[in-house]
């Protein structure tokens, strides 16, 4: 048999190890960092030991009229209280762990591009289609203009849009503990 044909007949074992060592590692680091792979295991009731001060938080109040939750800055928790400073008001409020019924981190903050060009693209392609619709009545064409003027129109808006889109930022919310509070 041709010697060549020998080393390419044969696995590569130099490759796979390499490789097995890098997924090993990875899964390490995934089990050993908190809030990893497996989630984020907080107690009901407590404030996580890795939540930092100024960190955004969003609980859920037992008892609150309207459902809406509270939103701020997380600045301590003593004891069986947290202290936020909440978003709106930029006042120091003390709650008690015992009302949160639902607690929640930001885990970062994006930018809404994407959402900021559909709803640009959508205003653009209706006040398109008026205009469209407008000019085809005074020149006799009708359905080609509503469909020049609702693609032209729709992409101005979509660029204006993302604009503005990506200068606002959306939190993402992790939930790191809920209860239901029986009564």
């Amino acid at each position: 048999m041709n010697p060549i044909m020998k080393t390419r007949m044969r696995p590569n074992r130099q490759r796979a190890l390499p490789n097995q060592i890098v997924a090993v590692a990875v899964a390490v680091i995934l089990a050993t960092v908190p809030g990893g792979a497996a989630g984020l295991d907080v107690t009901p009731g407590q404030v996580p030991y890795w939540l930092r001060p100024h960190a955004p938080i969003r609980l859920t109040l037992l008892g609150n009229v309207d459902d809406r939750p509270l939103v701020g800055e997380f600045r301590e928790g003593r004891g069986d209280s947290i202290w936020i400073r909440t978003r709106y008001t930029r006042r120091d409020v003390a709650l008690p762990l015992a009302e949160v019924v639902r607690f929640e981190v930001s885990q970062e903050q994006s930018p809404r591009t994407w959402y900021g060009a559909k709803i640009g693209f959508l205003a653009g392609a209706l006040i398109g289609v008026a205009v469209g619709a407008d000019e085809g009545r005074q020149q006799g064409d009708t359905g080609a203009r509503i469909a020049v003027d609702a693609v032209v129109l729709g992409s101005l808006g979509m660029a204006i849009g993302a604009v503005v889109g990506h200068a606002g930022r959306a939190d993402h919310w992790t939930v790191i503990w809920s209860r239901t509070h029986e009564q």
